[in-house]
């Protein structure tokens, strides 16, 4: 083989080579840009696979923000609920309070005014008059007075009951109505008309017996509200003048 012939097959020999090498390094290049894309796109969605989960963390917070906020607003409100009730209690408490208090001061008040006796006299009835007198602001109703009058003895106990069983029968006086600032009286003798002997003023008189006047007032107020009173005089030594007794004197609380 001669020398041309030889360098003509080295010459096809070294260009397949160098296309061969050629070859390979496109196939490198290519490989080798495959390669960084593909990375490229794994960074980029690893990327956004860190920025989604920063966002999704960060929406999470905002949540848990939002939700102690409305539970922060939620419990306010039913603070402010429990404020407005407690208020609204005491406002009608406070209301109910000033309507009683405004009862109180319109009401019908009835007290006795004065009693008062005759003269103890040898053959005479003990007369006594008892006042009675309304010092509220408007009428009393269904007035009705029972009285009695009992002769007992310095410390005996008086029996204050105001029935038919009663040891003296009381005195029923019905006055139906007693306006503002009215007063009424009721008068009767003590002993139903019998005549006083000396022995009976001298009794008096010494102290060793009491002559008790006593009674029971009920009404209604115009509020619809009932009421009682009790009193009980004695005649004082002098015969002249009545005191209060130290039991039996007492009213409602309405």
């Amino acid at each position: 083989m001669s020398g041309d012939q030889l360098e003509q097959r080295m010459s096809s020999f070294e260009r397949r080579m160098i296309g061969l090498t050629k070859g390979g390094v496109l196939v490198a290049v290519i490989t080798g840009t495959i390669f960084f894309g593909q990375a490229a796109i794994m960074w980029y969605q690893l990327h956004e696979m860190k920025a989604g989960s920063a966002e999704t963390h960060d929406l999470v917070e905002a949540s848990k923000n939002q939700a102690r906020n409305l539970q922060s607003i939620a419990n306010s409100t039913s603070a402010n609920a429990e404020a407005a009730r407690r208020f609204a209690g005491a406002s009608e408490a406070h209301i109910r309070a000033m309507q009683a208090v405004s009862r109180l001061e319109r009401r019908a008040w009835i007290g006795i005014s004065d009693v008062k006796a005759s003269k103890l006299e040898v053959g005479q009835p003990v007369l006594i008059s008892v006042g009675f007198t309304n010092t509220g602001k408007t009428p009393a109703k269904k007035l009705t007075i029972v009285s009695n009058f009992a002769v007992a003895r310095n410390g005996e106990k008086v029996d204050f009951r105001y029935s038919a069983e009663a040891a003296s029968p009381p005195e029923r006086n019905s006055r139906g109505l007693l306006t503002a600032g009215g007063d009424t009286h009721i008068n009767f003798d003590t002993i139903r008309g019998r005549p006083l002997s000396q022995r009976d003023i001298d009794v008096v008189i010494a102290g060793e017996r009491l002559l008790y006047l006593h009674g029971l007032v009920k009404y209604d107020d115009v509020f619809g509200k009932h009421h009682w009173m009790t009193f009980c005089y004695f005649m004082d030594r002098d015969a002249s003048s009545f005191v209060i007794c130290k039991e039996h004197n007492n009213a409602d609380g309405n």
